[in-house]
């Protein structure tokens, strides 16, 4: 009898179960012409009263309202099916922030907010492309668990808007804040007509195509003539470069076997090993005292000089480290600045056994800090590559941030592991045969500047892998075939990939996968040709083809780019849509032309179309598939926005 009665129990359990999941599946996919309706339904109603969406809990009088004749084959099929679902549940594609992430939320506030990088939201595109076989993930910022199970990738990109349109006008995004649950502040390179577009489909090369690339041209800058220094392009997005480029970049200064530009910290390096950064938010607050060693840079190229550059430090009454000496090399390894500077406060400990430093140096010295920002502005050139140590340490010590520097605590490793960096002594001892640091009375801030110089120098005259563990343990591995499909470097081997992108497309059609591109008539980048055989046979190698793998739609208005968006979303698996706020929709209703572009109120009136077209895209993802929105940001520094989104 007691078996009989339990078994009725996990009857009427098991369907109320079932029932309780459709009627929750119900209430959380609203037929499409009532969404509308029912935003405006839910405003109106009593703020006591629970909303729609609100998950239903199994009581103990639902399950005895179930009518518990059902048959024993019934209750196997509720069991089989609500087995499948659970199944499904635990196979659903997952997103979730972590440290570096929640840093970003606009919710934060500005002084704590830490913005993404565009590369952040690169990585993220690319594993759900391209599933665990990526090469680059979002690991720094995000968790993105069964990528494999991701249907398909939607990316909205609007052009015009920034993460202040967001903020300023937050109760008009009403769709919208009911479908993402954070918004990002991210830094994407500022640009023109639609170039957003080039520089998002454009990803790291992975070690195994470069070194097929290496194997046909003989080198990779043979091979790379028509590809862009990203490094470039990022840095123009935070420091005062300017725009002309320079057409020699992929040429080799004699002595030198790659271009000294590879060796180049990306900005997203330079924040992670902490180096300071014109970044709104939390840096701008950390910096603000901070100011840039020029007032404008040129771009930087393979005949852009290096120098070394180290700085000593004295113990204050704040109990902080302040610049006591600064000591600048140039390539020839000759003195060109050398100065001893009084710090702010009074000095509690000269650190003599590492400085050098003594008190009877220091008793008559009266040169400022802002003194020598002045001094070492005006003597180095506008692209300089300063050379160091831990550079980081020496830039903050003297409040200055610089776009160009090379690390050698980054680019030799002899430990295999990137956490792990090996001390400047060391490094000398084992590659230059030269023993520096060993004089008691401190070290010499000359002789360390030059011992950076010469290790990056005899670098740049061996290869890239040079003086790297983890670099060559990637190039070995590659080369035994130990690695699978695609074998290649992650993204924390930075040296690698760090001037070299290739079409993220490639390597979907490489996969059977299928893209589509669309945007209004107004953009006038033709991508067709700009990932054309004849233009990028050194990248494409076969794996370009229009006819089964990229498919560009141009349309007259952003209501057809939207509708056609919407019919092919799930055709592919692959889905950039692309519309500028400026140059498309406003004109489209008779709103200000280009020009307008830094008025921020004229947007106002375009953000409750923009907030519907948002919830129509959304509308039309699939379950599993994955929805990004990016807010292109603008020239004047502002900012933009991404809004992250796996649909159940």
């Amino acid at each position: 009898m007691n078996k009989v009665k339990r078994m009725e129990n996990k009857k009427r359990k098991t369907a109320a179960l079932v029932n309780m999941i459709k009627i929750n599946e119900k209430d959380k996919k609203p037929e499409k012409e009532s969404l509308k309706n029912e935003i405006i339904e839910v405003k109106e109603k009593d703020t006591n009263e629970e909303p729609l969406c609100k998950k239903i809990k199994q009581t103990d009088e639902m399950v005895n309202n179930i009518d518990t004749s059902i048959s024993d084959e019934q209750y196997k099929i509720l069991k089989n099916e609500l087995q499948y679902r659970k199944n499904a549940l635990n196979n659903a594609p997952k997103f979730r922030l972590k440290f570096f992430g929640d840093k970003a939320r606009l919710l934060n506030s500005t002084k704590t907010r830490q913005p993404l990088m565009f590369e952040d939201i690169q990585y993220l595109l690319m594993t759900a492309l391209l599933g665990s076989s990526s090469p680059f993930k979002p690991d720094r910022w995000c968790v993105l668990e069964k990528p494999n199970k991701i249907t398909h990738t939607v990316i909205l990109v609007i052009e015009g808007l920034t993460s202040y349109n967001f903020i300023a006008n937050e109760s008009l995004f009403v769709r919208t804040k009911g479908i993402f649950q954070d918004q990002l502040e991210v830094i994407l390179p500022k640009s023109h007509k639609c170039k957003l577009i080039e520089e998002l489909s454009y990803v790291p090369l992975t070690q195994s195509h470069k070194e097929m690339l290496i194997k046909k041209f003989g080198s990779l800058e043979a091979a790379m003539k028509l590809n862009k220094n990203p490094n470039d392009m990022f840095a123009k997005s935070l420091f005062p470069i300017d725009s002309d480029e320079d057409t020699d970049k992929m040429q080799i200064r004699e002595g030198e076997t790659f271009p000294r530009t590879r060796l180049l910290l990306s900005p997203l390096q330079m924040m992670i090993e902490g180096y300071p950064m014109p970044i709104k938010g939390e840096y701008e607050e950390k910096y603000k005292e901070y100011r840039y060693t020029k007032n404008h840079y040129k771009p930087v190229s393979v005949d852009s000089p290096m120098f070394g550059l180290d700085c000593e430090m004295c113990r204050t009454v704040k109990a902080e480290n302040e610049l006591a000496r600064v000591s600048i090399v140039d390539e020839n390894y000759k003195s060109i600045y050398e100065t001893l500077v009084k710090p702010d406060n009074r000095i509690t400990n000269y650190l003599t056994q590492w400085s050098g430093i003594t008190k009877e140096m220091m008793d008559n010295v009266t040169k400022t800090l802002k003194e020598v920002q002045e001094e070492v502005s005006a003597l180095l050139p506008s692209d300089a590559i300063l050379v160091g140590q831990s550079l980081n340490c020496d830039l903050n010590a003297m409040k200055l941030m610089h776009p160009y520097v090379v690390d050698t605590s980054v680019i030799f490793n002899m430990s295999g592991d990137r956490n792990r960096k090996s001390k400047l002594q060391l490094l000398a001892k084992h590659f230059l045969q030269e023993d520096i640091q060993v004089d008691k009375a401190g070290h010499s801030s000359v002789e360390d500047s030059t011992a950076c110089l010469k290790l990056t120098k005899l670098k740049l005259s061996k290869d890239i892998y040079f003086g790297d563990l983890a670099l060559q343990t990637k190039k070995s591995l590659y080369e035994s075939k130990k690695i699978v499909e695609s074998g290649i470097a992650k993204s924390d081997d930075i040296n690698s990939t760090i001037n070299v992108k290739t079409p993220l497309f490639s390597h979907a059609i490489k996969r059977q996968k299928t893209s589509a591109i669309i945007t209004t008539q107004k953009c006038d980048v033709d991508l067709k040709k700009f990932y054309s055989k004849n233009e990028f046979n050194s990248l494409s190698v076969e794996l370009i083809d229009y006819d089964h793998g990229i498919r560009h739609h141009k349309e007259s208005s952003v209501k057809k780019v939207l509708k056609k968006a919407e019919e092919i979303a799930v055709d592919h698996d692959f889905n950039i849509c692309h519309f500028n706020v400026f140059e498309d929709l406003m004109n489209e209703n008779g709103g200000a032309c280009v020009d307008d572009a830094n008025d921020d109120e004229k947007i106002v009136n375009l953000i409750p179309k923009i907030d519907k077209y948002i919830a129509n895209m959304h509308s039309t993802v699939a379950s599993s598939g994955l929805f990004v929105v990016l807010f292109g940001g603008r020239e004047n520094n502002s900012n933009g926005l991404s809004m992250i989104q796996i649909k159940k």
